[in-house]
Order: C-alpha cells, then structure tokens, then sequence
C-alpha cells in the first residue's frame, strides 16, 4: 500500500462518525488535561487503558493520540496565565508567555501559542505521512555515540541561558545533571544516590522540579509581597497579530516545526527536549535576543511550534518499529499490545487502520484544536480576573 492509498484508507476510519467522536473526545480531554500543572498526558491515558479495553484498536489510538497532542497545546495555557508548566514539555512557554501576560497581552501570548502549535502540528504530521517508513531506519540507526553528542549539544547551550557567569551556568547544568541520575539505571539496575530510601527509585520527576522552580517561586513571590503585584495586569488584551508579527513568526515556526518533529523521531529524546533546543537556537538567530524573556513573540512561538512537532514525530518509532519515542507513547505501546495490536514494521500491512487511522486523525485533530483554542481564549484568560491572592490559597 502507497502512501496516497493509505492516507485514503485512513481518513475513511478518521472521517467516520465514530472516528470524528473519538478524535474530538481525545482533543477535548487532552487540551483539559494539559492545563492541569502537575498531571500531564501520561496520567490521564494510563487511566484510559481500562476505559478502551474492548474497543476497536484504531479507535482506542485515535482517542489517546488527541490526549497525547491535545496537552500540548493546553499546557500553554497555565504556562502563560499562571507561569505553572502544564507538563515539562511546556516549560519554555513561561519564558515569554508569562511576561507578555503580564504586560496586558495574555490573549495575544495565547493566540499566537495556538496558532503556532497548529502550525508545529501540522508540518509534522505532513513529514509523518511522507517519510515515517524512511526515519524509523534512521531512529534505529542512532546509537550511543550520537545519544551521547545530542546530550552534550543540550548540555552545552544551556550556557546560552546566562545572563551572567557561564561558570554558574554550568555548575547549574552539572547539578541538574546530578539529580537527573537519581533512580535506578536503567543498563545495569543498579541504584544511584537513592541513600536507601525506596520514594527514589523512580527517580525526581522533571515536572516535579519544572512546577517548583515556575510555580512555587511565583507563589512565593507573591507571598512574601502580601500585595498584588503592581505590574501585573489582568487584561486579556487584543487576540489581533500585525502583519509584521505573523511575518516575524513564520520563518521560526517552520524551521522549529522540523527539528521539533525530528528530536521527536529519536526514541526517548521527546517534547521536553526539542522545546528547550527550540528556544535556545532561536535565541542565537535573533537579531533581537536581548528580548527573549521579556515577552518575545519568536520565543513563545518556536517552543510551541517545536513541542507540538515533537508530539507527532514520537509516532514514528512506535508505529513503525514498537519503540516508544517518549513516556506517553511507552504507555501507548502497552494499551495496543493489551488490544491484540502489535506495533511494528509489519503494522502498515497487518493494521492499515490503525497506521493510518492515526495519521490522518492528526490532520482533523489539529483542526479541531484549532478551532477549540481561539474562542476559547476570552474564557480561559478569566483566571486573570481571579485576585491574586486567591490562587496563592
């Protein structure tokens, strides 16, 4: 089966009155299931196994994969309005988001989150259709030496966050990387600077760090203030960009889109990963990098664009070779090996329906989002309106 034949045979399972139901149910859910900070997609589609046992394999993959793309574009939402990661792979959103909320310009952040996670999206989904078959033989071919070079590439730009000593960035990176080993490794089974205590052999979640070092130091802050701050507007300001804003956009939207959906090929690399990456190399071809942090549109939309391409390019080591390409789809894996469906090189011609099914969902998932989003804006930012002292409580 060609590519044409199988993106027909896809959104007829897609396009079916069951198919729309189940995609729209899986966006809805997920883009709610995003906003939440602390729970993520993992959680929510862990709790889905039991709900789909039974159910048809190509519609249980179209539910969790709107859960899957659908937190990613809900976990902007928290990240802009409350400076709280939905889940780790929207921490880069707050670096900007966050500002721009501040300044009166929280509808403006969240449309241009949504717009560019419609864009991440859909380019990704464009390269998964075209060329899944062709990078799950790269994804298998990277070995450690280039996991190994990745890690260090990421290692090595996070001095591009400084503002200050480079010497205290890196200290920075060598203690997360410290806390980062914490847990039972996953080679040997050996335990690493556990002390014995059985709460850390599943390691320190990411999350876990990403809503302390966001969310409480805002709590704090505001807490130790015992005012509101005097800076921070509650106006949803205009959702409207200027012709020069979707301009200065559209180039990083595209590139970000790519690489997002390439870290996303790589098994275990994930959204987290291209996120950052995404707003690091953005930040090194700006003109203007001294804005980034400040309320960048460029630096809200490249993470956005990256983690939504992300999210789609996971797909392909699990449909085509049964590796999960990140935690969500780890889960995914084990509900379609419990549904009778073994993901791999033989998925295409044994499941056709289920392969494609899920692609061409990703088409009308991303459309749907869309849609979902942008009205929704003017109700989602009256979290603003709430007195800052009763969200501290």
């Amino acid at each position: 089966m060609d590519v044409f034949d199988g993106i027909i045979t896809g959104f007829k399972v897609a396009l079916s009155l069951q198919g729309l139901l189940f995609v729209f149910l899986g966006a809805v859910v997920g883009t709610l299931i995003g906003m939440i900070p602390g729970l993520g997609p993992i959680t929510a589609i862990a709790v889905m196994i039991p709900i789909t046992y039974g159910m048809d394999p190509a519609m249980a993959l179209l539910l969790m994969a709107g859960v899957y793309y659908g937190a990613a574009y809900g976990g902007a939402a928290s990240s802009i309005l409350l400076n709280a990661p939905g889940e780790s792979m929207s921490v880069p959103t707050t670096f900007d988001g966050y500002p721009l909320a501040k300044q009166g310009k929280a509808g403006k952040a969240l449309a241009i989150a949504a717009i560019a996670s419609f864009v991440g999206g859909t380019i990704s989904v464009v390269l998964l259709t075209l060329f899944a078959p062709v990078l799950a033989n790269v994804a298998i071919s990277f070995g450690p030496t280039e996991y190994f070079a990745l890690m260090l590439m990421g290692l090595m730009t996070v001095s591009s966050f400084s503002e200050g000593s480079t010497v205290k960035a890196l200290i920075s990176a060598t203690l997360g990387f410290i806390v980062a080993t914490i847990g039972i490794d996953g080679q040997t089974g050996t335990t690493r600077f556990t002390f014995g205590n059985v709460n850390l052999l599943e390691g320190i979640d990411f999350l876990v760090i990403a809503l302390g070092l966001f969310a409480l130091a805002e709590v704090s802050s505001l807490i130790f203030e015992r005012k509101e701050s005097g800076n921070y507007s509650s106006k949803l300001g205009s959702l409207r960009l200027s012709k020069q804003e979707y301009k200065e956009m559209a180039a990083p939207m595209g590139r970000q889109s790519v690489m997002g959906f390439l870290i996303g090929v790589l098994p275990g690399a994930g959204g987290t990963i291209a996120s950052f990456l995404s707003y690091i190399s953005e930040k090194k071809l700006s003109k203007k990098p001294h804005e980034f942090g400040k309320g960048s549109i460029v630096g809200l939309a490249a993470p956005e664009a990256a983690n939504n391409g992300a999210s789609s390019g996971a797909f392909v080591p699990l449909l085509s070779l049964g590796i999960p390409g990140s935690g969500t789809t780890a889960v995914m894996l084990g509900a379609l090996i419990v549904l009778g469906v073994q993901p791999g090189p033989l998925l295409m011609n044994d499941h056709p329906d289920v392969f494609w099914g899920v692609i061409a969902s990703m088409y009308i998932g991303n459309v749907i989002l869309l849609i979902l989003n942008l009205p929704l804006i003017p109700y989602i930012s009256k979290i603003l309106k709430i007195p800052r002292p009763m969200l501290i409580s």
